[in-house]
């Protein structure tokens, strides 16, 4: 299988399967093909079927929404600029994505047209037909750069947070091929992310919910903080964590510190996490994952709890 055509069709397959198993989870025939693929098959927990959906919606549900728009986007939900982005870039492969359960910008639609456009390239060139590979080309280096790539790091390191092997298995074989595939593809990319707010400490009106607010952004502060890291904080400090969205959990977690007096065991805790995601993202780096602007993002987060170390 060493010809263009012959190992794209397999990456097309490859990017079908993963990006199935991120929009639905395990279904039988999804199953048998994982078993037969080694990088997933000694991961595949032998659990029913209703325990692995449990587990995948505690992947991807509760524990970090598989959106571009959440984990890149500088405001942190769905439905905003990077969705519309996502939506034109799949308009524009001409895929039939069919799903009105998920937005355009959920990774497993993104990882089925990275799939349709390698299928595409496929014909293309048992056609010869140069000038649509050079377009196919150019929506594939966009969907990655821009989409795909930009995303995953954070993606990765939070699943391996939440110790479900499977999903950690599925994201990292994805992540895999999708180097594999830029490197073909040629040319630099680009960053993908949006810029991060300064100044967050420096304006008078930040107060404590505002910073909350800030530190659930993952474009903001390099790594998605799962419900498990918050409960994590408020254990490390012995205080309580509050209800809610992470954002709601983590003000209340706090205040609650700042009335017994426990928010520099908060932050110390904090600061352990930073130092954990980073040798999670800098260790995915060596597999060709562009994890820089990520690393810098958590450098800066690390900035501003020792700042608030010191102030609050």
């Amino acid at each position: 299988m060493s010809d263009p055509a012959s190992v794209r069709r397999a990456w097309s397959r490859l990017y079908g399967l993963l990006g199935h198993l991120l929009l639905d989870g395990w279904s039988a025939d999804g199953l048998a093909t994982a078993r037969a693929l080694p990088a997933l098959a000694e991961h595949l927990p032998d659990l029913d079927d209703d325990r692995l959906a449990a587990r995948h919606h505690a992947a991807f549900g509760t524990g970090v929404p598989p959106y571009v728009g959440v984990l890149v986007g500088s405001e942190g939900h769905m439905g905003g600029e990077r969705t519309r982005e996502a939506a034109d870039l799949l308009e524009r492969t001409g895929m039939q994505a069919n799903r009105r359960d998920v937005e355009s910008d959920h990774v497993g639609l993104l990882l089925r047209a990275a799939g349709f456009l390698l299928a595409a390239e496929v014909e293309a060139l048992e056609d010869g037909r140069s000038e649509v590979i050079a377009t196919l080309h150019d929506l594939q280096r966009e969907l990655l750069d821009r989409h795909l790539l930009a995303a995953w790091p954070p993606l990765i390191v939070a699943l391996r947070g939440l110790e479900l092997a499977e999903w950690s298995a599925v994201v990292g074989l994805a992540g895999e091929l999708m180097v594999a595939h830029r490197h073909a593809l040629g040319g630099a990319g680009e960053a993908g992310l949006d810029p991060v707010e300064g100044g967050l400490l420096d304006d008078p009106k930040t107060g404590l919910k505002r910073v909350a607010r800030w530190l659930t952004v993952c474009g903001q502060t390099g790594c998605w903080l799962t419900r498990k890291d918050v409960d994590e904080l408020a254990m490390a400090a012995d205080v309580a964590r509050g209800f809610g969205d992470r954002a709601n959990m983590l003000e209340s977690l706090f205040f609650a510190a700042v009335d017994h007096q426990r928010m520099d065991a908060v932050l110390d805790a904090l600061l352990d996490k930073i130092a954990t995601w980073e040798r999670a993202t800098a260790e995915i780096g060596e597999g060709g994952l562009p994890v820089q602007p990520w690393l810098e993002r958590l450098d800066g987060t690390r900035a501003m709890v020792r700042r608030m170390r010191v102030e609050i």
